[in-house]
């Protein structure tokens, strides 16, 4: 943890603030959001980035993501861990040892060495101004080219040789690049969204989350699927008030809630019920709503182990939301690893507050899931219709189903048909220790996939729907 609290305290520069110039990295107070498609499940798939006006400051934290079983360390933000802009140039420190220098001032053709890692010199070239169109804005776009070479000049092949990033006039950077560890990573990372102007994703704060208020509507359905029994709950949730409690900057929302419950194992049980209550949220809790998807963070209030702060959107309202995912521990000589059989933290989202939530273990499965919300922005989703659930659950309905095979799997190649299972799906495979092995996100009915690198042995193979229902499990052995 000693090199975290250091990516915290580097020298924050000099005093002196900077104007904004043409095609800037990164504009003063505006929130950037940027996809991350490789993201393992330990990151976020949308990363950020929002500096304030001083000439130079710390990114933050974030992990360095080596594999599963590899030791996975606390290291920078992708953009470093400092950033220094003025007029003409952008400088990246990613370390005490190395420096970027993007010249966003110059002209087309003009070549430069942004940097040299190693034994390995980078060079930026201006090779495109023109117009361009992103998020639905429009812009005059510059592209910037690298390339790299040893020290006697020679081109060597590097993951970023021949990546470009593009920087809008008047927006700032709209396609990075995965600084952090470059030149042996060059991970392309679009613009998602941008909060001046408004456009594409946001990342929502602890405000817009819990803007819960008298009149709104949130149907969740919830589900248990265990050894001791199954069941399925559908709450239709009107909140009746909302209350701040300064003193323990605590707010709670009462509500009146209308709900359906079913058990179907270990015997049939359906039970309407009117009741009312509240949720009270402890706003000290949530100090993670306010910070970068994507920053490693250490609750200091809950004395929780570091977590990556992630970021996504809900598949049922397209809202955006938070979670934190899987907590790490630190293990011989710093890893950082996460503890078997263990499930990231509840999402909370934009307007609907939370936690939602679809876990998984080797004891069984439970979700609590958002599927409809109404607001005085509208609603989403689809409301409960309790008379018709109730005709249609007669009978004890049946896991949807999927097929695995070959099984044994003797070779590298896994098949996988699937039918009445709403996509996306995801795929978890966990060995005997409750340990996700591997995962998938599934597109279509039918995949084949590879799974080398997993050791010979018996796992157990699950897929989870769209809905965050679970399509069944099945025991697989790898040979």
């Amino acid at each position: 943890m000693k090199k975290m609290l250091f990516l915290l305290a580097l020298a924050a520069g000099p005093a002196a603030v900077y104007g904004q110039a043409d095609f800037q990295f990164f504009r003063p107070d505006v929130q950037y959001l940027y996809a991350y498609p490789e993201a393992s499940y330990l990151e976020s798939g949308i990363i950020g980035m929002k500096l304030t006006d001083a000439p130079c400051q710390p990114t933050y934290p974030a992990i360095k993501y080596l594999g599963e079983f590899e030791c996975n360390r606390a290291s920078s933000a992708f953009a470093g861990a400092r950033v220094c802009q003025n007029d003409t140039e952008t400088l990246l420190q990613i370390d005490t040892a190395i420096t970027l220098t993007i010249r966003h001032q110059a002209p087309i053709g003009v070549t430069w060495q942004v940097g040299q890692v190693g034994d390995t010199l980078i060079f930026g070239e201006v090779t495109a101004i023109g117009p361009g169109e992103f998020l639905g804005l429009e812009d005059s776009v510059k592209t910037i080219r690298f390339s790299t070479e040893d020290l006697a000049g020679n081109p060597v092949v590097t993951a970023v040789d021949g990546k470009s990033i593009a920087i809008s006039q008047h927006y700032g950077l709209i396609s990075a690049l995965w600084f952090r560890d470059f030149p042996s990573v060059g991970y392309v990372l679009p613009i998602a969204g941008i909060s001046e102007p408004d456009a594409g994703i946001h990342n929502p704060g602890t405000q817009e989350i819990f803007d819960l208020h008298p009149g709104d509507e949130l149907h969740i359905y919830s589900r248990i699927d265990g050894f001791m029994g199954n069941s399925v709950r559908r709450d239709k949730y009107k909140i009746t008030g909302r209350q701040f409690d300064q003193e323990h900057n605590m707010l709670r929302f009462d509500f009146q809630d209308q709900s359906l419950y079913i058990e179907t194992y270990p015997e049939q049980d359906t039970v309407i019920a009117d009741t009312a209550g509240y949720w009270d949220f402890y706003l000290d809790q949530f100090a993670f709503l306010d910070r970068q998807p994507g920053e490693l963070f250490i609750d200091t209030f809950l004395q929780t182990p570091p977590q990556t702060i992630a970021l996504q959107l809900n598949q049922t309202c397209d809202l955006p939301g938070k979670h934190l995912a899987y907590p790490l521990f630190e293990q011989n000589e710093g890893c950082l690893r996460v503890p078997l059989d263990v499930n990231d933290s509840p999402l909370y989202l934009s307007g609907a507050a939370g936690g939602y939530y679809s876990f998984s273990s080797l004891g069984g499965f439970s979700s609590r899931v958002l599927v409809y919300l109404k607001n005085g922005d509208g609603e989403c989703g689809t409301p409960f219709d309790f008379d018709s659930i109730i005709n249609s659950v007669r009978e004890r309905p049946e896991p949807l189903a999927f097929n695995a095979w070959p099984n044994p799997v003797l070779s590298d190649e896994l098949n996988l048909a699937m039918t009445a299972v709403n996509l996306p799906a995801e795929l978890k495979l966990y060995d005997l220790t409750g340990h996700v092995v591997y995962r998938k996100t599934l597109e279509t009915e039918t995949t084949r996939m590879s799974i080398s690198g997993i050791t010979a042995g018996l796992y157990l193979l699950e897929v989870v729907d769209a809905d965050h229902r679970p399509a069944g499990r099945q025991k697989i052995v790898v040979r």
